[in-house]
């Protein structure tokens, strides 16, 4: 630096005094003045974050750009190579791992497990994420990536149960787990039979009966996949005349045109739909069906459009729409990470098989037999889970036997409804006389007079008006498979297990994945105004269900 005739050398310990432009009591602005030190290390970590955060190229550290840039803020920064700032990655995923193996040694209760398949579609590898999810000593829910290992072929259940085994083994979480959740296929329920072979049946929730938890998310959208199959043909009509008028700006401008011509009130624009995500279906339907006007009147002035959507495929889109709209919603509710839904799980779940079992006799032939191929695979699905779903919604104290008393008789008869509700009251008997004898009569007694009292209390209260408040998740809507992105294909797969794990971890302390508050949801399907709902009870509820998620899994942490 040169000042004058003078020349200042600046060192690299030396103390920075950069000016800051402040605002005094009366108006008055002021300069105020302090020391700041140059932390090269600190500057190192903090460009090994942003690249893990952000999802960024490790060779971005070597771009022109980015020193040109870096040296504009800070010339003392000396930049940094690929191959360095790949050794400060492990190093941080080394300091964050143990990290989080001391938190985990911690947790007072149960951790949650679930697990998917991911695939580097240039190499054909496949990788294996283990994901715990648990509620800490605070009460906040949390969910942490353990594991994005490398699985060599062939991906069958001894080979993934081994990997999964060696997992919780080296994170010392075997004899912790509540349960583990997995997507619905036949390699799978293999898996978790050798599993329970090898986990210590006394750690598990009542000797592991339900230690396996079948993926709602993913239940529903093959559910709705299925469907769709069936009217594939009929709604074809209808994204054809969509993909014509999005294919240029000109023919966007056109249509945009015709909208404002023809004065319709709906600013959503058209978009194509992506078949691997079914929800896009939905979207791409609900939309066009506003401007149905816009379509035909573009069909009679334009001779390149010559596509005319028939009457009834527009009553038959409608039809669809009305009939996802459930499937939308109840995936967008399941696909929240940082707030428990398992104790609405049930409630929703009923809704959408009553409903199937009236689309079966649609007097529309398409929604009829869409209908009968969905029920098929949702009673599958029903039958293993029907019963675990429904206590968690009897630990829920704002409900309690109210919805199981409801739905059962309406879904098997009256008969049959009350032998499941019993079923489901002896199954939460049997694991509160489980807990009895492990933290001890006196104990028990304890959180039964507190639940008691909450009980008690919660009956006083009038009608439930809210729900908790729901996100959705990037891979909730998805019939495809997870992919490694290209730009992580070509890494080795210990680098790549490094800033998956370490990326997720960065973003669970900044963001906390503490539950939400407790909003509103609004209701409008017809069985919920007959549901006899009680109270929220705020710190209630908290205390007695403890149910944890993600994206797209559901499991029990008791």
């Amino acid at each position: 630096m040169r000042f004058g005739q003078r020349s200042i050398e600046v060192y690299q310990s030396q103390s920075l005094l950069p000016g800051k432009k402040a605002i005094g009591n009366n108006g008055s602005s002021c300069l105020t003045l302090a020391a700041q030190h140059f932390d090269y290390e600190v500057s190192r970590i903090e460009l090994s974050r942003m690249i893990l955060m952000h999802d960024y190229p490790l060779k971005m550290v070597e771009h022109e750009g980015f020193r040109d840039y870096t040296r504009s803020l800070q010339p003392l920064f000396k930049p940094v190579s690929k191959t360095t700032a790949k050794r400060d990655i492990m190093s941080m995923y080394e300091i964050e791992r143990a990290s989080l193996l001391t938190m985990l040694g911690k947790i007072p209760g149960k951790i949650a497990i679930t697990s998917d398949i991911w695939i580097a579609s240039n190499q054909k590898r496949g990788y294996m994420t283990v994901t715990s999810h648990f509620i800490d000593s605070s009460w906040q829910l949390q969910s942490r990536l353990l594991r994005f290992m490398y699985v060599p072929c062939p991906h069958n259940a001894e080979n993934l149960s081994t990997a999964l085994m060696n997992s919780l083994l080296d994170w010392n979480v075997d004899r912790k787990l509540s349960t583990l959740a997995l997507d619905n296929c036949s390699t799978n329920n293999s898996m978790i039979d050798i599993l329970l072979g090898k986990l210590s049946p006394s750690s598990l929730i009542m000797n592991g009966r339900v230690f396996h938890m079948r993926c709602a998310a993913h239940i529903l959208n093959l559910i709705v996949k299925c469907g769709l199959d069936v009217i594939e043909f009929g709604i074809e009509w209808i994204r054809d005349s969509v993909a014509f008028w999005t294919a240029t700006p000109k023919r966007l401008e056109k249509f945009e045109e015709a909208v404002n011509f023809l004065n319709i009130g709906c600013e959503k624009r058209l978009m194509l739909d992506c078949k691997t995500r079914w929800n896009s279906t939905y979207l791409i339907l609900s939309v066009a069906l506003n401007y149905k006007e816009v379509f035909y009147r573009l069909n009679q002035r334009k001779s390149q459009y010559k596509t005319r959507i028939a009457e009834s495929d527009w009553e038959l889109a409608k039809e669809m729409c009305d009939k996802l709209k459930i499937f939308y919603s109840v995936t967008e509710m399941f696909s929240g990470t940082k707030y428990p839904t398992s104790n609405v799980f049930f409630h929703k779940i009923c809704k959408i098989k009553i409903s199937l079992r009236k689309w079966e006799t649609s007097s529309c032939i398409e929604i009829s037999s869409m209908a009968s191929n969905m029920v098929e695979k949702f009673d599958r699905y029903w039958n293993d889970v029907h019963g675990v779903l429904a206590m968690a919604s009897l630990l829920d104290p704002r409900f309690k036997l109210k919805l199981p008393q409801y739905f059962f008789p309406l879904i098997y008869g009256e008969d049959k409804g009350l032998v499941e509700v019993k079923k489901v009251r002896n199954l939460c008997e049997e694991i509160f006389l489980e807990y009895q004898v492990k933290v001890g009569e006196k104990r028990s007694k304890e959180i039964k007079a507190i639940c008691n009292s909450e009980f008690n209390h919660v009956d006083e209260m009038g009608s439930l008006d809210g729900f908790f408040s729901w996100n959705s998740e990037k891979y909730s809507f998805s019939t495809s498979g997870r992919i490694v992105s290209a730009q992580h294909n070509r890494l080795l797969p210990s680098t790549l297990e490094a800033i998956m794990c370490t990326q997720n971890w960065l973003w669970a302390g900044k963001k906390g994945n503490t539950i939400d508050g407790v909003g509103d949801i609004d209701v409008d399907d017809d069985n919920d105004n007959e549901v006899n709902e009680v109270a929220d009870c705020n710190g209630a509820t908290k205390a007695s269900v403890n149910w944890v998620e993600t994206g797209e899994r559901r499991f029990f942490i008791l």
